[in-house]
C-alpha cells in the first residue's frame, strides 16, 4: 500500500459578522426571554399558607377518586413548590413541585376550621 498524507481538519477561515447577523441575534434573543416570561399554560397559584387542600392521587382503578379524601393543610409555599400537613395525623406532605397536584378548598375554610375544632375537642374531653 502507498502511503499517503491525509489532512485531518479542513481549513476554514473566520468570517466577520454583518448586519444581518447581528439583528437575526437580536430577535432570537428577544423572542427566547418572551418565551420565559409568558410561557405555554402557565398559570400563577393562589394557594396560601394556612389553605385546606386536597392532594391528587394516583387513579387506580375507576371508583378511585381523582383527590385524596383527606385535608391537607399548606404550612409552606416556596414559588410553585407547597409543603402540606395531613389535618388528620399531622403528617407533613414533601415539597410538591406542581401546583397543580392540589385542589384549594377555601370556600370551605370556615366550616373546615369549626369541624376541625369539634374534632379536637372530642379527642382531649
Amino acid at each position: 500500500m502507498v502511503r499517503h498524507l491525509i489532512r485531518k481538519s479542513l481549513h476554514t477561515v473566520p468570517r466577520e459578522r454583518s448586519e444581518q447577523d447581528y439583528l437575526i441575534d437580536e430577535k432570537d434573543r428577544v423572542y427566547k426571554e418572551k418565551m420565559k416570561r409568558d410561557g405555554v399554560n402557565i398559570k400563577e397559584h393562589n394557594f396560601c399558607v394556612a389553605d385546606y387542600v386536597l392532594l391528587r392521587q394516583k387513579k387506580v382503578n375507576k371508583w378511585s377518586t381523582a383527590y385524596e379524601p383527606i385535608f391537607y393543610t399548606v404550612i409552606r409555599i416556596s414559588g410553585s413548590t407547597i409543603t402540606a400537613r395531613r389535618v388528620t395525623d399531622g403528617r407533613e406532605i414533601p415539597e410538591i413541585q406542581a401546583s397543580s397536584n392540589w385542589l384549594m378548598l377555601s370556600c370551605m375554610r370556615k366550616v373546615l376550621k369549626e369541624e376541625i375544632v369539634k374534632i379536637g375537642e372530642k379527642n382531649y374531653s
